[in-house]
């Protein structure tokens, strides 16, 4: 029994890296494309996007908004932030309900969705290449 809960555990854990792994360089190309450095200072609250953070090399994880290139965050969006940041909403609800935010990206039964907000895209100009076109709404 005690070999069981052991190989659980294990496959959870190794589960969970590799979608951390995944969203990582998901959000990495997201956060390229909308911002032209080669380092881009994210700023968030929550846990799981910290985890998104270490894991990647070009995503840097900022300890408060005004230091920031771009806000991740899962619940709808408040004006937190003194200087006009980019925010990019980590589930559909909030996304939905902020209409500030420029974007999506989350999980949907197991699957990575991304959404842009083509007016949001137009009001900050910015023009995605053309792998994203499929994403914009």
């Amino acid at each position: 029994m005690k070999k069981l809960i052991i190989i659980l555990i294990f496959s959870f854990t190794t589960l969970f890296a590799s979608e951390i792994n995944t969203a990582s360089k998901i959000m990495e190309k997201i956060s390229s494309a909308l911002i032209q450095k080669s380092e881009i200072s994210i700023f968030t609250n929550d846990s799981k996007n910290i985890k998104i953070l270490e894991s990647s090399k070009k995503l840097k994880n900022v300890l408060s908004c005004e230091e920031s290139d771009l806000v991740l965050t899962k619940t709808k969006i408040n004006s937190f932030c003194k200087k006009k940041v980019l925010v990019f909403a980590t589930n559909y609800l909030a996304f939905v309900k902020s209409p500030d935010a420029i974007g999506a990206f989350f999980y949907q039964k197991g699957r990575p969705n991304i959404i842009f907000r083509e007016e949001n895209l137009k009001k900050h100009n910015i023009i995605l290449p053309k792998e994203f076109e499929k994403y914009i709404e």
